[in-house]
């Protein structure tokens, strides 16, 4: 079953099925554009249709009562060579031309061809097809299946070229386009022929199916399930990266207007980006900016991608429409590189200076693991000059020696316990560096020993204490520093490490034991713990790291009575 429609040709009205009406007119527009360009065109054109007119006229008279395609191949023989219809059928410029670009070898066969991409025999743009007719091919199938292994070799490079001659070569629309890819001379007369032999490949197209004729066979049905399948993934990848970009902005752009506005339920985005929106006017702009890029940057594929795989049908965009699109996709393309760009470094400054406002205590920038580590260890970093921003961990080992008479394996007896120190380094080595780790405990009136870990670079001076109403510290003892193992104290060895049956431990190598000579405290607040401060403790550090595990406050006896009188 046909749709028939009824045409009006100089005054008289005539029933034409549609696939001849859509026949008919691109013969009288192709004849029309082919004329228009020579002297007196205008008037073959205007015969042309006149003729036509006339052949109707003669099918209606007969009983016709429906012009079918047939009747309008037909009539095409019948007008023949429309320029048999010039009283002066001299050879147009035009024809001039293509006669002698067919003569001039190699030079010839490029003056009378031009790259377009073939619409008519095409999987996914008609690329292939194009330069297969270009290069004088006549079967673009095993150009095809070349192109495939060249993305596959090229690591989509070919890909990449694919795309950008889809997108600026123009496709063969008229039957004169077709010529000139082909390499065909251009006349009238092969003008008819191309477009009679055009629709019997559209009528060729439809009883396979939708197969283009020249895809068929094993290989082809294999590269069209390959594209098909192609086309599916890039429909998918598109909608995927759609609906992310629109997620991601409309995020952006609520998290813009909280900062901004200063909602209550910022907080859950609390970084450098709401910083920056908070503390740079400019930003908003930015990140707006960018938004908006990034919408264009993705719904133009995605818009071409839609009416390539939906839209074939539709009006083609002209070649200025698609040079702006593409104009317009690069520049969004370029702008989302350049704003994400500027984004990300007002982004990391922005998150610089909240990390500085963060984990500045004293006065003194550290980073948040070197706080924390220097938390597990209940230690407070009071002063500091020329320090690095952070606190390594190092882990050492120990050996137990175990009370004689434990109940404990061998393996127990064999085992070394790892602890885990802190290290911390020099920021400049050309300058002098300082600092003060100190712990502050409230004690009962007694005898008290400050003991610590070290890192062998480590000097007993740098272990202090000071005590209350005392300017100057007590630092630690050498003949303390060379004792190799030290008595239980679960202060410094805390549980599970510390073991009521283990004697004392044994350090490994680069590792030591340092204390303060027995201190007499009447109560109050004791400080203790580590500095390198020349001014401070009697030696300095001309190390570039300093090593320590642990320090702790350990009560060794009461005070005597003379002692509490005073």
């Amino acid at each position: 079953m046909k749709k028939n429609i009824t045409i009006n040709l100089f005054g008289q009205l005539y029933a034409i099925d549609e696939d001849a009406y859509e026949l008919l007119k691109r013969y009288e527009e192709n004849m029309r554009s082919y004329f228009l360009r020579r002297e007196g065109g205008e008037e073959i054109a205007d015969d042309i249709e006149h003729r036509v007119a006339e052949l109707l006229s003669e099918l209606k008279s007969k009983g016709v009562e429906a012009v079918s395609v047939e009747h309008v191949e037909e009539i095409i023989r019948r007008i023949g060579n429309p320029e048999e219809m010039d009283e002066n059928s001299a050879e147009s410029p035009h024809d001039e031309a293509a006669s002698e670009a067919n003569n001039g070898g190699a030079r010839g066969w490029f003056a009378r061809r031009k790259l377009y991409r073939d619409g008519q025999d095409t999987l996914v743009g008609g690329v292939i097809s194009g330069l297969c007719h270009y290069w004088g091919g006549t079967d673009p199938l095993p150009w095809r299946i070349g192109f495939v292994l060249l993305c596959i070799f090229s690591f989509s490079t070919a890909a990449i070229a694919y795309l950008i001659l889809w997108a600026f070569v123009p496709q063969a629309r008229t039957a004169e386009e077709r010529l000139q890819m082909c390499g065909r001379p251009v006349n009238a007369s092969a003008i008819n022929e191309e477009i009679i032999n055009g629709a019997n490949r559209a009528a060729n197209y439809v009883r396979e199916s939708g197969v283009p004729q020249k895809a068929r066979g094993c290989m082809g049905a294999l590269l069209t399930a390959l594209v098909m399948l192609f086309k599916g993934s890039l429909f998918v990848a598109g909608c995927t990266l759609l609906i992310a970009s629109i997620v991601g902005v409309a995020l952006a752009i609520y998290v813009s207007v909280a900062a901004t506005v200063g909602f209550s339920d910022v907080s859950m985005y609390d970084g450098g980006f709401v910083y920056a929106l908070q503390h740079y006017p400019a930003f908003v702009w930015l990140v707006g900016g960018l938004a908006v890029a990034v919408l264009i940057a993705v719904i133009l594929p995605f818009y071409a991608l839609t009416r390539w795989l939906f839209m074939r049908s539709a009006r083609p965009l002209g070649f200025g429409k698609r040079f702006t699109l593409i104009v317009l996709w690069i520049v969004s393309f370029a702008a989302v590189w350049a704003l994400g760009v500027i984004v990300n470094v007002y982004g990391r400054k922005a998150g610089n200076m909240l990390d500085q406002e963060r984990n500045t205590r004293n006065g003194i920038y550290l980073s948040h693991n070197g706080w924390t580590r220097l938390d597990e260890k209940n230690l407070t970093l009071v002063s500091a000059e020329n320090l690095w921003h952070g606190v390594d961990y190092f882990d050492f080992a120990v050996n137990r020696t175990y009370n004689p008479g434990s109940s404990v394996t061998d393996e127990e007896q064999e085992a070394e316990q790892k602890l885990r120190a802190c290290v911390m380094h020099r920021k400049d080595a050309k300058h002098d560096w300082k600092f003060r780790l100190q712990r502050s405990e409230y004690v009962a009136p007694g005898r008290y020993l400050v003991e610590g870990i070290v890192s062998r670079s480590v000097r007993p001076g740098h272990l202090f204490a000071q005590l209350p109403g005392e300017d100057k510290p007590h630092v630690g003892i050498s003949s303390a520093s060379e004792i190799s193992g030290w008595n239980v104290n679960e202060d410094l060895i805390p549980s599970p490490v510390y073991d009521e049956r283990v004697m004392y431990y044994e350090l490994t190598d680069g590792w030591k034991y340092v204390t303060t000579d027995t201190l007499s405290v009447r109560g109050g607040t004791v400080n203790f713990g580590f500095s390198n401060d020349s001014g401070f403790v009697p030696v300095g550090s001309s190390a570039d790291r300093f090593g320590f595990y642990r320090v702790a406050l350990r009560r060794v006896g009461d005070l005597s009575v003379d002692m509490r009188k005073h």
